[in-house]
C-alpha cells in the first residue's frame, strides 16, 4: 500500500512540475504581448497556485477517469 502511494505522488508531483515548466517557456512571449514589465512574480506566482489547484481536484475529485 505505501509502495502504491508513493507512486501516486510522485506522477502527481511529475506532472505537476512538467505543466510548470512547460508554463514558464511561454512566460517570456506573454509578458513582451501585455508589455508587463513589474509584477513579473505575481504572475509567475498566480499560474502556479491555479495550475495546483487544477491538477489538485483533478486528482482529488477523480476527474482522471479511474
Amino acid at each position: 500500500l505505501l509502495a502504491v502511494y508513493g507512486i501516486s505522488i510522485g506522477v502527481f508531483v511529475g506532472c505537476l512540475v512538467m505543466s510548470l515548466a512547460e508554463t514558464l517557456k511561454a512566460l517570456p512571449v506573454l509578458g513582451r504581448r501585455i508589455r508587463l514589465a513589474v509584477g513579473i512574480q505575481y504572475l509567475i506566482l498566480a499560474i502556479a497556485a491555479g495550475k495546483f489547484a487544477g491538477a489538485w481536484m483533478y486528482f482529488t475529485k477523480g476527474f482522471g477517469g479511474a
